[in-house]
């Protein structure tokens, strides 16, 4: 206290313009103290949370956008399901695949065609559908061969006809006139869904294994 007022006797004998000078400098101080001391760190902190206040809006318009929409999210999800379900049906199951084929095969006597090779190859996985191509060869007219295709292409299921090649059929006896009938090569593409069923067959078929062995051993006791 004693030094404060010796400074304070001090700053009063001091000429006018100096008392001047120091209170300016004082002031400058302060000022400068308090910019750096507290409104710098007042505006840094009240710019931050206008920033966040500006994100909360946002998420606050995009969160009443999709409660106003959420009619139209749920009829298009429900849209998706039922056009996922009705492709579903158009694949068959494993069990479908033999009497399909059967019908293709059908459905190419039907037209008249007469079947030169009719091959199931191994079908090929895709996620849960699988691939199962079918090379075949005719002969016939190609009218014929055209409305077989036409026949196919309008099976419940889906059926693809690849790889198409066409060449006049060659006569196979003499006076025979074959120059209207034509020999076709391409592959029938089906498809099948892939389900949790095929995936249990092996185990069981080991289970099954086991349990015979097991019996065996039983016997030779």
């Amino acid at each position: 206290m004693a030094d404060a007022g010796q400074m304070f006797e001090k700053f009063l004998k001091l000429p006018d313009h100096q008392k001047l000078i120091a209170l300016g400098a004082l002031i400058v101080l302060l000022s400068v103290g308090y910019y750096y001391g507290i409104h710098a760190p007042k505006v840094l902190e009240l710019e931050s949370r206008q920033n966040e206040l500006t994100k909360l809006n946002a998420q606050y318009s995009e969160q009443q956008r999709v409660l106003a929409n959420i009619d139209n999210f749920r009829n298009e999800l429900r849209a998706m399901q039922v056009q996922f379900e009705e492709s579903l049906k158009q694949l068959p199951n494993s069990s479908e695949i033999p009497a399909l084929l059967s019908n293709i095969s059908a459905l190419a006597q039907e037209s008249g065609l007469e079947i030169l090779l009719f091959k199931p190859a191994p079908e090929l996985a895709k996620g849960f559908y699988a691939d199962i191509p079918v090379a075949m060869e005719v002969k016939g007219n190609y009218h014929d061969i055209g409305y077989f295709f036409d026949k196919v292409a309008s099976l419940d299921r889906i059926v693809n006809i690849e790889n198409i090649s066409m060449a006049p059929a060659k006569a196979q006896a003499k006076g025979m006139q074959l120059e209207s009938r034509l020999h076709a090569k391409f592959t029938i593409v089906t498809f099948k869904f892939i389900d949790e069923v095929k995936a249990q067959v092996p185990a069981k078929g080991k289970r099954r294994q086991r349990g015979k062995k097991a019996a065996a051993g039983d016997d030779g006791l």
